[in-house]
């Protein structure tokens, strides 16, 4: 499957033309040590959201299946917040000028729960991005799939959200969430909801938009300038990698090879046509290489 990458890489290093290959030991090596640095970067940064007792049954490989996702799309926004401003306008419809002045905030509330033994026992739960933008919060969640928790986990979220940055004592107000699926299936829901019970009798939907990462072809990727999602793109070739069936082995490497490079070449063009920065376009490059290697 290293075929394809080298390939899709070759267009991306030469433009118009190839270029010399490192020594395939030097490739081994140097990938090893990035997949071992990246791991002991999401260990040290996410592990605390898993209970220890969870964590310490956790294999290296189940490890980086569950950071790696959050930290490409986390390092992303560190790196370019503007990235995120087409995420806002396709899911709330406003639009902001680039230049903008983008905040990004604090995530992480420490909260206390009651052990069934009846122990008060401090808890850290870690939102995934929030970012201020003039008055507005805008709260990101990137997860895999759907689950039936997950709208109990954005109100938790939200809420802690709402008490911390609330300007007006009598007022809670609620960010604007939206839950990124990586990938979905035909159950996956358009929005994750539930309704409040008030305990004056009045009720309250509570309902956040899903953007289902996979649906979006690569014309919109590039047409809307959803750059921020390439690395996650090759999600969809998942299923028929995990396949290992063998007639299909070349029709995969044939496609993906395809796919990998127009990646690049939307990269490339929203280079040229100013979307992207030249440190941008690589970045998100080296991020995509990362998550197929993964994948593989």
């Amino acid at each position: 499957m290293s075929i394809c990458f080298r390939r899709a890489a070759d267009i991306h290093k030469s433009g118009k033309g190839g270029y010399a290959s490192k020594n395939k030991n030097q490739d081994k090596n140097q990938d090893k040590k990035q997949r071992e640095d990246g791991l002991l970067k999401e260990e040290t940064l996410f592990t605390d959201e898993l209970p220890e007792e969870i964590l310490k049954e956790l294999t290296p490989e189940i490890r980086r299946q569950y950071f790696l996702w959050d930290e490409i799309l986390k390092r992303e926004v560190e790196l370019y917040p503007w990235l995120t401003l087409p995420l806002i306008e396709e899911n709330f419809h406003k639009k902001y000028q680039r230049n903008i002045k983008i905040q990004l905030l604090s995530t992480e509330y420490t909260i206390s729960r009651i052990h069934e033994k009846g122990e008060r026992l401090l808890h850290s739960i870690r939102a995934d991005l929030l970012l201020r933008i003039g008055g507005e919060l805008y709260h990101f969640e990137c997860q895999m799939k759907s689950n039936k928790s997950m709208v109990f986990r954005m109100l938790e979220y939200d809420t802690h959200i709402a008490l911390r940055h609330s300007s007006n004592e009598n007022q809670l107000s609620f960010p604007k969430s939206v839950v990124l699926y990586l990938n979905h299936s035909k159950n996956t829901p358009d929005y994750e909801s539930c309704t409040l019970h008030f305990q004056d009798g009045s009720r309250h939907l509570y309902q956040v938009p899903v953007m289902k990462v996979q649906k979006y072809s690569l014309h919109e990727i590039e047409e809307k300038h959803l750059n921020i999602l390439i690395p996650f793109l090759p999600i969809r070739f998942a299923r028929r990698i995990k396949s290992g069936k063998v007639t299909g082995r070349k029709k995969l490497k044939e496609d993906l090879t395809e796919f990998l490079a127009e990646c690049i070449m939307i990269l490339n063009r929203g280079k040229e046509e100013g979307f992207l920065t030249e440190h941008a376009r690589n970045d998100i490059l080296e991020f995509l290489y990362k998550a197929c290697g993964h994948l593989l």
